[in-house]
């Protein structure tokens, strides 16, 4: 039979193992330590973001060019994709196999708030 013979015959399909490692992002069965690993790590994103955008604010004041504020602008924009990210994993559009691109975006934010921050400071 097919995935689709399968699904309109009624029959339930396979449960995956329910095992921790096999649990990912945004489960109802997800262990206790993944749910805090993924609070930290979209904490540390958000740390990240903030300080960036601080220290851009204060260096085109301070040096009073716009430029600088536009590199806080830029990462707002990668933040405006983590958070489209978070909300298609919680509502379930993205399948659990995919998720590993919402900790990618999410490791390309950070590395953009060093890099924004590096060139801040020159």
């Amino acid at each position: 039979m097919s995935d689709k013979s399968l699904l309109i015959s009624g029959k339930p399909l396979e449960q995956p193992p329910e095992s921790g490692e096999n649990r990912l992002l945004y489960d109802k069965e997800q262990t206790q330590r993944a749910k805090v690993m993924q609070v930290v790590f979209i904490a540390v994103v958000i740390v990240m973001v903030l300080l960036t955008v601080a220290l851009s604010i204060y260096r085109s004041v301070v040096a009073n060019e716009a430029l600088y504020i536009l590199l806080g602008v830029s990462l707002l924009g990668f933040v405006l994709i983590q958070c489209i990210m978070i909300y298609f994993v919680r509502s379930g559009a993205l399948e659990k196999g995919k998720t590993w691109f919402f900790y990618f975006t999410g490791l390309c934010t950070i590395l953009e708030s060093i890099f924004t921050c590096v060139l801040i400071f020159d």
